[in-house]
Parts: structure tokens; sequence; C-alpha cells
């Protein structure tokens, strides 16, 4: 049995046009369009309101088959995927780490199931940094959709045959329970919410609904209603796109402008209207015909071409990669999307033969790249010495705390305590993977580290960060800490990027990836947060002597990436990869008169770490020295580089000799 085809509706692939160019600038990273990753709400509506109207359309008719639904679907969707997850097996194995296509098989063994989004709700952020350079992680989307299309025909059928009554309610039901679900598990599980199809079902039963009032009613607006119900939901829309952001709980009630923009799309725009004219027009509708195939292929483009650079993609090569995408699709669309929906020349038996055995070789070859840890013998062992010469491996010591429970942390760090002998760490990730080398020579130097750190946190009383409120144990632990304990107390900390909130840019393309997140300050009669700084370290300076290290120089970009590319271009300096000098004294300019001014006071030194791998004669900053990194991202040391600054760290605890001096004796001794 055949489907009935529904009436063709030129301003929907306009809808589309929007939907997949907002997605495609999104990952393009054009900041103008925050919320451009919504295009994949709308084509949800759009795909709930179609496959809605066909199955209600052959129900009536009593003309409807699964077999022939799904197989429908099959040739609307797998022709173009396997073309795509087939083109990316090449660039894939030349480009990226073996971690990198060891996980990269798993990625594309979940596309061949269509379980992406499951596979990436277990391991992955889709707004994550990382999530710029995977070539697979839009797919997601598609996941969604196929499950779907496997389970609501069969709601459909069920309801229609027994319950056709409850089927409008049965629906709004859905929409409800699934909307107030998504806004509950954000706070909960906001991957769940975002991934799985549970809490993305309101949004393609959104579009359900409107196929159910339109072929039940399909009521005759006057032309006033629906240039205004034409205007409202375009509005919504990009509003939606130009105010919503990936901070905000998603999906969920954030989400419902574009949805509701979208039902009112598809229930207002007609071609005959003025504002239905913008959905109609000649490339728009183009555009949308060819959104399928340009959202299946923009995200492997993007992510090989950044795994590639390394550095921020340039204007002209975003621009080059946005018309490869449209011409990539054009192609797919012409020769491979259109051809294989004809059941005249290509019959059902061989294509589902042919799809099958191409995802099954497709799995078959993800899993062996995963199964073979991403074939490390692709690289040379000089190369795989550079992807491995990472964080420290040494031990932590017995008191590297966590400062999650403030209490414990306390208890813990008093058990640890001995008068005299005692040495503090406090700081983000930075001093994390400093303090191994450090424990090293803190030890070697009859010192006892107690190190309490914290990612992402600023390790300044007075100070805060909204999206990460257990910082707050940490800035609360310290002042009470060197109270009742007194020692020397090191800080180590990514001091630029808390004070600004700016990411690192090195001039030369290195443009760090990720949001800005500046470090919120307490009380409001400090002129700036420096005065704030600097008010806290002299507070402290009270209890107990301090050793702040300064601002470790950034790179910009990820350093054991950059090494390994620019030596296969054959474009790697002679004399090693390296940031300007110039640029690391302008950027950090506050936080160098920040640390003078601290340097002036008896009761704290300064390390200053510029000196360790900055000349001022060449005004540049090493990246690496004698062919090992030493960063294992664009700004966390690796232990060559935390050793060294180790060295100097002790090197001023013990000529100032504040172990023994300078501390203040505690109330009571306590004793290891």
């Amino acid at each position: 049995m055949s489907s009935t085809a529904l009436k063709y509706r030129a301003e929907i692939d306009g809808i589309r046009a929007i939907a997949v160019v907002s997605v495609i600038l999104f990952h393009a990273g054009f900041a103008i369009i925050p919320g451009g990753f919504l295009g994949v709400d709308v084509f949800f509506v759009i795909s709930g309101f179609l496959i809605t109207s066909l199955i209600i359309k052959d129900l009536e008719n009593d003309r409807f088959s699964l077999l022939d639904f799904w197989n429908r679907r099959a040739r609307r969707i797998l022709p173009a995927l396997i073309l795509v997850l087939t083109a990316t097996i090449v660039p894939a194995w030349l480009l990226l780490f073996p971690r990198q296509l060891e996980l990269f098989g798993l990625d594309l063994a979940a596309a061949t199931v269509f379980v992406s989004n499951i596979r990436l709700w277990m391991s992955a952020n889709y707004f994550s940094e990382r999530a710029d350079f995977e070539p697979l992680i839009h797919l997601w989307s598609l996941g969604i959709e196929e499950q779907f299309y496997l389970l609501f025909p069969i709601f459909m059928i069920v309801m229609w045959r027994w319950f056709r009554k409850f089927l409008l309610a049965s629906l709004l039901l859905i929409f409800a329970s699934s909307l107030v679900l998504a806004e509950w598990l954000n706070l909960a599980s906001p991957a769940a919410t975002f991934y799985l199809l549970p809490m993305r079902a309101w949004e393609l039963v959104a579009g359900s609904l409107i196929a159910w009032m339109m072929t039940k009613h399909d009521p005759q607006w006057s032309r006033a209603v629906r240039e205004g119900g034409t205007a409202i939901g375009l509005t919504a829309i990009l509003l939606s796109f130009a105010l919503i952001d990936e901070s905000m709980a998603l999906p969920g009630f954030y989400t419902l402008p574009t949805i509701l923009g979208t039902m009112c799309l598809l229930v207002f725009a007609s071609e005959q209207d003025l504002i239905a004219k913008i959905f109609t027009a000649r490339p728009m509708v183009w555009i949308g015909l060819l959104s399928y195939s340009a959202y299946l292929w923009h995200q492997p483009l993007f992510a090989f071409a950044r795994t590639l650079t390394v550095v921020e993609l340039s204007p002209v090569q975003t621009a080059s990669l946005i018309a490869a995408t449209f011409a990539l699709a054009l192609g797919s669309y012409r020769f491979v999307e259109q051809p294989t929906r004809d059941r005249e020349k290509i019959r059902t038996r061989p294509f589902i033969l042919g799809c099958f055995v191409c995802l099954l070789t497709l799995a078959g070859v993800a899993l062996w790249m995963n199964h073979k840890e991403g074939y490390p013998t692709r690289f040379s062992p000089d190369q795989l010495s550079t992807i491995a010469a990472n964080r420290s491996d040494a031990e932590s010591g017995p008191c590297d705390l966590e400062s999650d429970d403030q209490a414990q942390a306390l208890v813990d760090a008093t058990d640890c305590y001995v008068e005299g002998k005692t040495l503090y760490l406090f700081g983000d990730s930075h001093a994390r993977e400093f303090q191994r080398e450090f424990y090293i020579t803190a030890r070697a130097n009859g010192f006892k580290l107690v190190s309490i750190t914290s990612p992402g946190c600023f390790p300044i009383p007075g100070t805060r960060r909204l999206d990460r409120p257990f910082c707050e144990n940490l800035v609360r632990l310290i002042p009470k800490l060197l109270s009742e304990h007194p020692a020397p107390a090191v800080f180590i900390t990514r001091w630029r990027l808390h004070l600004t909130g700016e990411r690192y840019d090195n001039g030369e393309g290195g443009i760090e990836p990720g949001e800005i997140r500046k470090t919120e300050f307490d009380a409001q009669e400090y002129a700036s947060i420096y005065e704030n700084v600097e008010t806290e370290l002299t507070m402290l300076s009270r209890s107990a002597p301090l050793i702040v290290v300064d601002q470790i120089p950034e790179t910009g970009w990820h350093v054991p990436k950059m090494m390994i590319r620019r030596t296969q271009l054959g474009s790697r300096p002679k004399d090693g990869l390296s940031t300007s000098y110039d640029r690391y004294l302008s950027s950090n300019a506050e936080n160098i008169a920040m640390f003078d001014r601290l340097a002036s006071n008896p009761r704290i030194n300064v390390v200053r770490t510029a000196p360790l791998i900055c000349d001022k004669e060449t005004r540049r900053c090493l990246n690496e020295r004698n062919g090992s990194p030493l960063y294992f991202d664009d700004d966390h040391a690796t232990k060559q580089l935390n050793r060294e600054i180790a060295t100097e760290t002790m090197r001023r605890i013990l000529t100032a000799d504040l172990g023994s001096r300078d501390l203040i004796a505690a109330s009571s001794k306590i004793e290891d």
C-alpha cells in the first residue's frame, strides 16, 4: 500500500531554511545568534506536523502501513546519512589523535543504529568547548527523530483503532507531561533532559497537535489574522535565536516561544500573504530543500577544520566552510536524496538490503577503531610522546583534600597539620595540577603539604562564581584554616580569567574557546575586583605568610595539538612553538600591577612565572622546550613546567625562611 501524498507547502521549506541557517551560524561561532541551536527545535515541530499529517491522512483512508511508513522514512534519512558517515572516516583517520579516534568510533557506531542521543547523554555536553571538535555530535537530533518515528506510528494505530475519541486528549497529555518532565529534570539531570526523547517528545507532539487541528478543522482565517499570526510566530522564533543562550535550562519553558512560534507559522503562514512570501522566495525554498543534507554536512566540516587548524577559524575560512556545506548539500540532494526516494528506480528490497549492508559495514569499522584504541601506530613515537606529555603522573600526597565538604575538609586539614612543618596550597584546577609536583618538592625539603583545590574556583574570600556555588566552600575554608592553624600558604590560580572573564587571544590566531565566566565579588565598598583581591590577601597575610604564584603565561591554543599539526604541515618553527611576550604583558597589565603592589607587603611573596619561559630579547614565551610541550592544553602547565614553578616557589619559601621564622604559633600544637 502507498501513502497518500500531502499537498506541498513551499512555506514549510522556508521555515526549514531559517532553522538550518540558524544552526549552521551557531556552530560557525556567530555571537549574534546565541540561540541558533534552537533551529533543531523548529525542525522537531515541523517533523511532528508532517509525520502526523501523513499518518492521519492514511488512517482516515484506511491505507496506513507501518512498513510503508518506515520505508519512506528510511528513504528520506538513510542515503544521505550513510554518505556523510562514510565521508567522515578518512579525515577522522588523518586528523584525530588516538583517544579522539577511539571515541569517534563510538560516535560513528551509535549513529548507525540511531542512538547518538543516548551515546551523547552518557558522555558529552553539546555546549562544551570539546563539542566544537566532535564531527558527529549534531546527530543526536536524528536519534530523537528516528526513535519518535519508530514509536509514534504504533501509538497512533492503537489510539485510532480503539481509543480514537481520546486521541487529542492523549496528545495534549503527552505534550504537557513531557514539558513538565523536561522542566523538572533540567535541575536534576540536564544532560538527560537535553538528549532523551521523553523530554523532547513535547516539541514533536506540538507539531502533531497542529496536524490534528488542521486535518479535522482546517479553519479559514482572514488575511489579517494570517498576517498577524505569521508575524507573531516569526518574531517569537527570531527573538528566541537572539535572546536565549546555552546557559539557560533547555528544553523547557525557555523553549516555549520557539515552539509556539513555529506552531503559529504552520497554522497561519500562506504563500498568498505578504510576510509568508519571505518563506516562499526561491532562495529560501531551495535552502529548505537542502536543509537535511546541509545539516548533516556542516558539523563534520567545521569540526575537522578546527581540528586541522587548531586556531580560531578566520572569517574567510568560516565563509568558505558555509559555502562548502551548501555545495555538498546540493550534490547529495541531487545525486543521493532524490534518486533514492524514487521507488520505481530503486525497489524496496534492494534499497533496504543495501542500506543494511552499508550501516553494518560502518558499524564494523567504527567498533574496530574503538577496539584498536584509535590506532596509535598512525603517529610517530615522538608525536605519541607529545600527546602523552600531559598531566603529572606523580602521587598527589595524603593531604590532597577536596573542598566540597567544608566541615570534613577542615577536620582533615587539622589532622594533617604539623606546626612549623606545614605548607598550604589553595587554588583551582591549575593548583590541582601543580600540587603533584609541589608535593614532591615540599616533602624533599621536610614540609607537609596540605592542598585544598577546586576546579574553576577562585581561591579568594569575598568572591564567588554564580555558576559554581560549591566554590563558596573553598573561599570560606581558607581564612578559617589560616586563622586556627597558621602556616605558609601558596595561592595558584588563573588570575586573569577569574578577574576579567575574558578568554585568551594570543594575537596569532590562537583564541581560547569557551564562554565568558567572570568571578563576582561580594563587598560593594571596593572600587574594583582587584582592590577586593588585594584587601583579602592582605587580611589573610596577617594570619600567615603568603606565597602568590602570578599568572602563568597562557597560549590561546592547544599546545600538543598545535605542535603535532604544524609538524604534519611542515610549518613548525625550528626554535619551537612560542607566543608573544608583549601580548602576555598587555593582557595581564592590571594583574601585574596588582602583583607589584602585593609584593610590597613583607608578608606576601610573589612568584613571577614569566621569567621561566619568556625571553625579554626575543619577546617570545615558550610553549615547548626541547620538543616537549610545557602545556597540556592552552593554559594548564605540564609536569615539566609545574616542576620548574614548584622549584622556584620552594626557593622563595626557603629564602624567606617562611617555614619557621615568620610563622604565627598556633594556640595549641596539633600532633600529626
